[in-house]
C-alpha cells in the first residue's frame, strides 16, 4: 500500500468514528456497557453474543438491556 493510500484509508476510518477535529466521548451508557462486558466471564460473553446473534460487544450490551429491562404493566379496560 502506498503512503497516499494509507493516509486516505486513515482519514476515511477516522471520519467514520468522530467528526473531523473532535474525539468521540463515551456516554454513561457506553461506560456501563464496557463495565458490564469486562465483568462477564468468557462463558457469559459467549452466551450474550450468541443470544444477540452478534460478535460486537456493544450490540450484545444493547440486547442485554432490551431483554432485562423492567416490564411496565398495562391496564386493560374490559368494560366497553
Amino acid at each position: 500500500m502506498s503512503t497516499e493510500n494509507a493516509e486516505t484509508a486513515t482519514v476515511r476510518i477516522d471520519s467514520l468514528l468522530a467528526p473531523v477535529g473532535q474525539e468521540a466521548v463515551p456516554t454513561e451508557c457506553d461506560d456501563a456497557g464496557m463495565a458490564w462486558w469486562n465483568d462477564l466471564s468468557e462463558a457469559d460473553r459467549r452466551y450474550w453474543c450468541l443470544a444477540a446473534m452478534t460478535a460486537v460487544p456493544a450490540q450484545a450490551w444493547k440486547y442485554f438491556r432490551l431483554v432485562t429491562a423492567p416490564r411496565r404493566s398495562v391496564k386493560i379496560n374490559l368494560c366497553d
